[in-house]
């Protein structure tokens, strides 16, 4: 858990949500309700007169009462500000929320079946580093008492964290072998690509299936040859690359999403690629080049195992939420 003050607030604001009253959760006389009653013009499922669920599993459920407090502090609290908020930032704003708290009732619900714990002495280790940054017990009891947060509250969430810390370490892969730092010596380091990217986020199936089908016609004009540059300057929708014609250079393995990534470094220079979906939306990728480790073997192996370990971290930690969300139902109501 960070011991930074404000990052715990936030943190201690998207645990409150997680408490599940049957009853709508404001008071029609507050300011958040007036908030999500404007709010709720664009985003029905926001009504502040009704307890909707996002996202549901065996154990547990995430429902807009356990949302709302995030979303009224990330959009500022300011109705007059939704007049020209896209609808498309507000769902995505409510997909986001909803997911982050529900990996953590899964990691939660995981650690509990394993009967993973921690002990008393080492809460209050971490507590005692949070009081030390936080101008001491007292200073800091006062801060969050004015954020409407006891003490009690963030021994818990500070217990929940360290189990789930404590759960993760008990699904980690372990060290790299050497024979594989080596193979990732012997691997392209860079990749240099251009890429079209139409975004997809937040939009609905029937939207995405037309941006598919314009994809579709992009691509079918690249591999006959029209110049991709141009392609990529005129119709990409990523602005940190449309002036560029769409071109990355030399990037390292894990930069990109995985798709992305798997594309730049395994398919033929020079090639362009299939449509390839990300979180982002749809690619088209050409591959320019890529490129080596020009340093000798033990000056780098270091550096190397570092990245394959937390590359594994990685892999190892989304394998084992996909392993949750099966075991518990997860399943997404609100998309």
């Amino acid at each position: 858990m960070k011991s930074n003050f404000f990052a715990l607030v936030m943190i201690l604001l998207l645990l409150s949500a997680c408490s599940k009253p049957e009853a709508p959760r404001y008071a029609a006389d507050s300011p958040e309700y007036a908030f999500f009653k404007k709010l709720s013009e664009k985003a029905p499922i926001l009504n502040p007169d009704e307890v909707n669920e996002l996202i549901h599993a065996s154990k547990f459920a995430i429902t807009t009462n356990d949302i709302m407090p995030d979303i009224y502090r990330g959009f500022g609290g300011n109705a007059n500000n939704l007049e020209s908020m896209p609808e498309d930032r507000i769902k995505m704003a409510i997909q986001q929320t909803a997911v982050r708290l529900a990996d953590k009732q899964l990691l939660l619900c995981g650690a509990a079946d394993e009967k993973i714990s921690v002990s008393d002495e080492l809460v209050n280790t971490k507590l005692e580093e949070i009081y030390a940054t936080n101008g001491g017990k007292e200073a800091f009891i006062d801060r969050i008492g004015q954020q409407g947060f006891t003490i009690e509250y963030v021994e818990k969430d500070v217990r929940e964290n360290l189990i789930i810390t404590e759960f993760q370490k008990s699904a980690s892969s372990g060290e790299p072998t050497e024979e594989e730092v080596r193979d990732a010596y012997d691997a392209d380091k860079t990749a240099s690509v251009r890429h079209i990217l139409m975004l997809t986020q937040g939009k609905t199936d029937s939207v995405k299936k037309v941006i598919y089908g314009e994809m579709e016609k992009l691509l079918e004009r690249a591999r006959a040859g029209e110049d991709f540059a141009a392609l990529a300057k005129e119709y990409t929708e990523d602005p940190g690359s449309k002036e560029n014609g769409g071109l990355y250079e030399d990037f390292p393995r894990g930069r990109m999403v995985k798709p992305f990534e798997d594309a730049a470094f395994n398919l033929e220079i020079g090639s362009i690629s299939d449509i390839v979906e990300t979180t982002y939306g749809y690619h088209i990728l050409k591959i320019e080049n890529r490129k080596k480790e020009t340093l000798p073997f033990e000056e780098v192996k270091e550096e190397i195992s570092k990245k394959l370990k937390n590359t594994k971290s990685q892999n190892a930690f989304r394998n084992l939420m996909e392993s949750l969300k099966e075991k518990y139902k997860y399943e997404q109501v609100y998309i």
